[in-house]
Parts: C-alpha cells; sequence; structure tokens
C-alpha cells in the first residue's frame, strides 16, 4: 500500500496502491518502469490516459477486481516500444505506482513529459469506465496536486460548459505546457488522441470537486493567479500567473493546506 514518492514510502488515505517497492510486487511482477529520465524541473501538470484511447460509457458502481492493471503494468516494463506511464488506475479503483515522479519522468506524452507525469485509467474492451473507478482517480489526483504542489485546475470550454475539446495551444504548441498547472487530457497535447483519452468523465468529476475552470489559452489562469500572487505579496517582477513552488510556499505561509488554493477533503487527512 505504498506510492513512491522523492524515494518516500507513502500512503494515500482510502486508496489501495501496489508500489514496486511493496513485498507484493515481485509475486505480481510489478517493477519500476525503465523507459525514464531524471527530473530536472518541477513537476506543473499531470496528464490523463486511458489504455484503450476509446470514448466509452460511465457504468454505475465500482468495477470488478481483476489483474488488468497488473497486465498493463507488466507490459510497459517488457514492451519493446519507447513508452511508459507513472500510474495505472485499475477498474476498481486500485492503482498500480511504477515511478517516483519526483525523481524521474516517464514517456506518457512526448513534449510535456520533462514537466508532467501521467497516469492511465484501465477501460474495459468498449472504452467503459466506472463512476467507482472514477472517484478513486479523483482521490488519487487530490493526494498528487497536494503532494507535488499541482495547484487545482482543468482546461474548460466555459461557453458550451464541457471540458476543453482537441488540443490547447499552449499545452501542444511550442511552449509545450511548460507554463500550463493542473491536471489534463493527452487529446489536450496532441492530436493523435481522440475524446476518449481519457474522455469527459474524470473532468466532470474534478469539476464537482472543485477544480477551478480555465480556458488555458485565452491567459485566464494567469490573469487570475497574477492577481493571487500581488496578494500574497510576491514582488511584482514574480508575479508572472504561473503558480510553482514560489506560490505555493506563499499560500502554505498563507495557511492554506499544502499549498493548495482548492481544498479537498484528502488535505486534512495527508501528514507527512
Amino acid at each position: 500500500m505504498s506510492i513512491i514518492l522523492n524515494e518516500a514510502k507513502l500512503e494515500i488515505p482510502n486508496v489501495k496502491t501496489t508500489s514496486w517497492l511493496d513485498q507484493e510486487a515481485s509475486t505480481k511482477k510489478i517493477k519500476q518502469v525503465t523507459d525514464k529520465n531524471p527530473r530536472t524541473t518541477w513537476v506543473r501538470s499531470i496528464v490523463c490516459h486511458t489504455i484503450h484511447g476509446k470514448l466509452g460509457k460511465l457504468l454505475p458502481g465500482i468495477g470488478p477486481e481483476g489483474d488488468l492493471a497488473e497486465k498493463y503494468a507488466k507490459y510497459q516494463t517488457n514492451t519493446d516500444r519507447s513508452v511508459s506511464w507513472d500510474f495505472t488506475c485499475d477498474l476498481d479503483g486500485s492503482w498500480i505506482i511504477q515511478n517516483d515522479p519526483l525523481k524521474f519522468y516517464t514517456w506518457q506524452a512526448t513534449s510535456v513529459n520533462p514537466h508532467t507525469c501521467g497516469f492511465e485509467l484501465v477501460q474495459l474492451d468498449n472504452g467503459d469506465l466506472y463512476e467507482g473507478q472514477i472517484s478513486k482517480a479523483v482521490e488519487f489526483i487530490d493526494f498528487l496536486t497536494a503532494k507535488l504542489g499541482i495547484q487545482r485546475q482543468i482546461p474548460w470550454d466555459k461557453t458550451r460548459n464541457v471540458v476543453k475539446q482537441g488540443v490547447v495551444n499552449r499545452i501542444a504548441g511550442g511552449n509545450c505546457g511548460r507554463d500550463v498547472v493542473g491536471v489534463y487530457a493527452h487529446y489536450h497535447q496532441t492530436t493523435n488522441r481522440g475524446k476518449g483519452d481519457p474522455g469527459p468523465w474524470i473532468f466532470n468529476a474534478l469539476k464537482e470537486a472543485g477544480y477551478e475552470l480555465y480556458d488555458f489559452d485565452n491567459n485566464d489562469d494567469k490573469e487570475v493567479w497574477k492577481a493571487r500572487q500581488q496578494a500574497l505579496g510576491i514582488a511584482a517582477k514574480d508575479c508572472d500567473g504561473i503558480p510553482g513552488p514560489a506560490t505555493v510556499r506563499a499560500l502554505k505561509a498563507s495557511g492554506k493546506a499544502h499549498g493548495m488554493w482548492v481544498s479537498r477533503p484528502i488535505d486534512s487527512l495527508i501528514t507527512l
């Protein structure tokens, strides 16, 4: 029951995790990813993927227990393909952990890899996911954002009131998401992925959880964060609208748990 962050074994409250350092990992043949590079900059975003990339339905309840996540975990450490990702969520909301995102970055979303981490949601063959699985994914993201200092915000089309469809230029363009903080889809990063990678369900759930909604391509997030940085007393020259480590430290000093602007129930349960 652990997730590995900066070489420390931690537990996520109410979420089942198995890392490559846990006792049962050898039996399940779970290994650390082999395709990785040393992390040299701060992690600013989480990229959401699905195993099949298909746009399926959201089924009621929690998915069945099984070993699908284990199979995909073994695949990524044995395949000859140059591919890897940090975490895998099974249909029952349990997780396989195969990387320490503070030490290494995986090869899960090409251009944004150096400053992101990413996870895969296991799907049924037709692309369906489960409500309970998505709920556990939200709790997992809540924990990651708190521990990695990633502000809780997502790309949103406010005109249509749906998650942003297609690429986000600040992510897919030449800036490669360097000034984007938050949680986004693989299809926000490339035109080579469809709406099912990962589909709308995780973002609808994050919206309901109170994650902030920004267009990103019109820089509305930057304008909001510039004002917040100024109110926190950050020097004018450093009020760039990108809530990085210095902003997180200022938020912590102001009393915000874990430096998060948006609070979540898990925040009070995280003690380390």
